[in-house]
Order: C-alpha cells, then sequence, then structure tokens
C-alpha cells in the first residue's frame, strides 16, 4: 500500500481547465488540417458503423442478425469498432443534424476529447506525484511537441489509446493507496476496456502492471502470507482489486462496444491478434538509410525522439529517466517512481525492438511521453528546491516556461505539417533532410498546395494526388478543400496534374512523372526542402 492521496478542488478545477483549454485550441488548429491515409478509412468506417444504427432504428431483430453486422462491421475489422462508432456518430449529430461543424470537424470530436482528457490526465498524474507545476509542465510538455500536437488533431487511434494508458494507469495507483475506495479500481478497469476499444497496443500494460506489483510488493505480500498461516483465499485477496476489474471489465467493454465479435468471436478476434503480429513493414527513411525488412536499428525509437522532442524538453526528459532510476536501485520503497519508469521506457523498448516495424515514427510510442514528461518535471522541481534565498515555487514555475516556450514555438512553426517536424539538434527541416530523414508521411501535407490546385486548373482536369485516398479526395470536396469539378486519378498516366509527395522509397515514381509532365509548376517547400511537387502535363 502507498499513502492515501486526495486532490485539492483546485487540482480538480485545473485538470478540467486545461483539457478544456486544450479541445478549444485543437478545434481551431484542426481547421487547416489535411487528412492522413488512415483518419480517411476511419471516416468511411464511421458513415458505414451509421448505416447499422440506421438498420438498428427501423428494425433491431434484423439488425443484430449475424449477416447484417457482417456486412456493416467487416470494413477495417482489422480495428475495433468503438472510436469509429464515436467519429461517425459525432459526425451524423454535429454536421448533418445540426449543421455546426465541417464534415472533418463534425468526425474529429471524439478525437478531441480523447486528447483534452490525455492532457487532464497527464496533470493529475503529475500532481499526484510532485505537485501543481510538475503536472502543469508534464501537461502542456505533452501538447507542445509538434508531432503530438499534430496526431491530437486528428480522428485516430494514437492519441485516444495513450489517453486510455494514462487514465488506467492513474487509476491503478489510486486503486494501491491505503483504504482506497473500490471506484478507483472499478476505473481502472473500465479505462483498459476503453483502451482495447480503441487499439492493440493497451494489451501490454497489464503485464507491466503486474510485473511492477510482483516486484515492488510480491515479496513482502508473499511473506506476510507465510507467517499469517491463512488459506489460499485471504493470499488472493492481497492481489490488487484493479487487476481483477481489468481482467473482467476489459474485455466486457471490448465485447459490448465491437459487434464484429458478438459472432464467430474468438475466431475473429484470432484474426485481429495474427493481423497485427504479422503486420507488413512500410519503408522509413532514418539517418540515409531505407528501413525496409529487419532487423531495425536498435536506436531507432530514441535517436527519432532526441530529433524531433523539442531538445529541451527531451533533455530534461532523460535526466529526470536516469535520476529516477538511480533513485528506485538505491531504495525499492520508491514504487510510484518505479511505476512511471516501466511506464516510460517500455513503449520505446518495444518498438525498439529489431524485428518490430517502424513506419509511423513517435505515434507508436506516444505512451511513453507521459510518464517521461513527469520525470523531466521532478527534475524541475528538485533543482528549484535547492535554490536559496529564492522561493522554489517561482523558480519551477520560471523554468518550466523558458522550456515550454522554445516547444510551443517549434509546434507553431511546424502546424499543420507536423509529420515533418525536426528539433534544434536536427537542424529544423533542413538539416533533417541532410541526415537523411523521413520528411513527410501520412499524405495530409497535400492542403498546402490545394490553393495553387482550385485557382490554375483547368475545368474538369483529373488529378493524381500522390499517397492521398480517394476517400480523402471526397472528403475534401466536401468541405470545399477541392474543386467540385475536379476528377480523381489513379495513376499519373490518367492524370493532367499530378502532386507528387516526397518519399525516398518513391523516388523511381517521380522519375515516371518527370518524364510525362512539364516542368514543376509550384510546390510545398517548408525552408528550402521540397515536401510536394507539382507537374502539369506537358
Amino acid at each position: 500500500m502507498i499513502p492515501r492521496f486526495k486532490h485539492s478542488k483546485l487540482e480538480l478545477w485545473l485538470a478540467f481547465a486545461l483539457g478544456l483549454i486544450t479541445f478549444f485550441v485543437l478545434v481551431i488548429a484542426q481547421a487547416d488540417m489535411g487528412i492522413p491515409r488512415d483518419e480517411s478509412v476511419y471516416f468511411e468506417a464511421g458513415e458505414r458503423y451509421m448505416g447499422w444504427l440506421d438498420d438498428w432504428a427501423e428494425s433491431p431483430a434484423e439488425a443484430l442478425s449475424k449477416e447484417s453486422v457482417s456486412k456493416h462491421f467487416h470494413y477495417n475489422r482489422e480495428h475495433p469498432a468503438l472510436p469509429k462508432i464515436l467519429f461517425g456518430l459525432s459526425h451524423q449529430i454535429f454536421t448533418k443534424w445540426l449543421g455546426w461543424t465541417s464534415h472533418m470537424l463534425g468526425a474529429r470530436i471524439p478525437a478531441l476529447v480523447f486528447s483534452s482528457l490525455l492532457i487532464g490526465f497527464t496533470f493529475l498524474l503529475g500532481v499526484r506525484l510532485k505537485g501543481v507545476v510538475c503536472g502543469i509542465f508534464a501537461a502542456l510538455g505533452m501538447l507542445l511537441i509538434p508531432r503530438h500536437f499534430y496526431h491530437m488533431q486528428l480522428a485516430c487511434f494514437d492519441v485516444p489509446v495513450t489517453a486510455a494508458w494514462v487514465m488506467t494507469v492513474y487509476f491503478y495507483l489510486r486503486s494501491l493507496e491505503e483504504d482506497a475506495p473500490k471506484r478507483f479500481a472499478i476505473l481502472a478497469g473500465l479505462c483498459f476496456g476503453l483502451g482495447i476499444a480503441v487499439k492493440h497496443n493497451i494489451y501490454f500494460l497489464p503485464p507491466l502492471l503486474v510485473l511492477h506489483w510482483v516486484v515492488m510488493h510480491g515479496r513482502s505480500t508473499w511473506s506476510d502470507f507465510k507467517r499469517s498461516g491463512q488459506g489460499m483465499k485471504a493470499g488472493l485477496s492481497r492481489i490488487p482489486k484493479a487487476f481483477w476489474s481489468m481482467a473482467f471489465l476489459g474485455p466486457l467493454v471490448l465485447v459490448i462496444s465491437w459487434p464484429f465479435l458478438w459472432y464467430d468471436g474468438v475466431d475473429r478476434f484470432i484474426w485481429y491478434v495474427e493481423f497485427h503480429a504479422k503486420h507488413v513493414h512500410y519503408p522509413w527513411q532514418y539517418l540515409g538509410e531505407s528501413l525496409r525488412e529487419p532487423p531495425f536499428p536498435w536506436h531507432y525509437t530514441l535517436g527519432v525522439t532526441a530529433l524531433t522532442m523539442p531538445l529541451g524538453l527531451f533533455v530534461l526528459s532523460l535526466v529526470g529517466f536516469f535520476a529516477a532510476a538511480l533513485q528506485v536501485f538505491r531504495d525499492r520503497s520508491e514504487t510510484v517512481l518505479a511505476l512511471l519508469l516501466l511506464n516510460a521506457s517500455f513503449s520505446m523498448v518495444l518498438i525498439g525492438l529489431p524485428n518490430v516495424p517502424v513506419f509511423g515514427g513517435m505515434k507508436h510510442w506516444l505512451p511513453s511521453f507521459p510518464f517521461l514528461l513527469i520525470l523531466g518535471g521532478l527534475v524541475l522541481s528538485s533543482v528549484a528546491a535547492k535554490t536559496k534565498h529564492l522561493r522554489p515555487a517561482l523558480i519551477e514555475a520560471a523554468l518550466a516556461v523558458s522550456l515550454l516556450l522554445p516547444a510551443g514555438w517549434l509546434t507553431a512553426r511546424f502546424q499543420p505539417y507536423g509529420t515533418s517536424a525536426y528539433n534544434e539538434l536536427a537542424g529544423l527541416e533542413e538539416g533533417a533532410a541532410n541526415l537523411g530523414m523521413q520528411r513527410q508521411y501520412w499524405s495530409n501535407n497535400v492542403t498546402g498546395v490545394l490553393g495553387w490546385l482550385n485557382e490554375h486548373a483547368k475545368d474538369s482536369a483529373r488529378v493524381y494526388l500522390h499517397e492521398v485516398t480517394p476517400l480523402s479526395f471526397e472528403w475534401y470536396k466536401r468541405d470545399g478543400w477541392i474543386r467540385s469539378d475536379l476528377r480523381w486519378a489513379s495513376t499519373p498516366e490518367q492524370a493532367d496534374i499530378v502532386v507528387y509527395q516526397y518519399h525516398e522509397e518513391f523516388r523511381d515514381r517521380e522519375f515516371e512523372v518527370q518524364n510525362l509532365m512539364d516542368n514543376p509548376k509550384t510546390g510545398l517547400y517548408l525552408g528550402d526542402v521540397p515536401v510536394i511537387t507539382v507537374y502539369v502535363r506537358q
């Protein structure tokens, strides 16, 4: 057990305020955000799942049949349905029924809520560990990492599952406190269920929590059990209630929220696991090398983090991690620190394994960052506490601001092209290009040239948008980003205009386009680095 903790009303209101501010900042920011490839699929899935709800309204019995459920939920079955149901329902309510939002914002609102929860609970976890300044630093640091800010705007799964991860750890930690209310264990189970109903990577969290409990508490619990001479029932009662809650409520939430599992559930779940266990490897540019097949460099996750996370936040988090590791090594009673260390390192270590696909950049180890930033916040508190003749809280706040301001500048600089963001150590976008780093991914940077396209394309021109899906093309038209008369071309040969997105693995396609088209007419440049190039047929 750990000492009981109680948040003040001010701390709870601050958590709410941080979440609310995050939501409205993201609402404003996403207005400039294009549609990544995966997001367009989730938009489509959300609309298809709404068709099932329409069937439900007309004939519940027929909608519950295996045929109806399979028809509607077979699309994008490689991911659970809950977030896509939320995206589709939000789009239906706020865009189609009420007419309050654009089509994109209507679908993105649930994701923005998840982002707000992530910021709010990162703050609460930081407060639980060290205090308000630590919590604010960690929460705002999470928001002001350019690539995180990018992902927080999207109707995708990486930020929502990270929010569920942080919430689960928070309530698990609260459930370990002396005389903790049962609701904390129940909430830990529900948040874990929410997480596995979003994305598969949170399945690693329960083993991580079990490892933490066994290492930190297992020996003393076993000794007490042997001395007491009580039976197995008494021994089982010492296992954290959150574990039982997660084991029961987690699968329950998943099955209830994913109708596709209601029939042939075991076989379909096995297919889902196998799909991700055998995920394809997409090429990825890292330090001048195209990573196509394993084994991948062991330092990949650390290297990408060092070159993309704002430098001050990265250095402070690294110092905080090693300082906390040393403290736990010296004092095994540091239960909370040990929990943070495990969660800060696990996702990065997992993606750093030589056979794990590396195509998604930092989004695949997002769950590490809230904990890394909290550990960084501990360093601020320690430094401030050692100052003499000054108020430590003011010094701590000043240090936090001095680190968050450059991070905010980087975030603003790269918005809305977050996948192209690199930090001061990399030399920003130009330095990263010289290092041979991936310039972008997910295709949303195409918005940088859509204005030119609308102004200069001939009537009914056929447009090939490299790496953009036909689904994205139609959603751009819905919200007026692309002229309604322009037509989709599936290959450069069919196109009057080609919008090429720079990727090292597609250089052969670039040469093909150059042979078909006239010289480039315009493009998107970040600094002096070409990211998008527009060609018009000769």
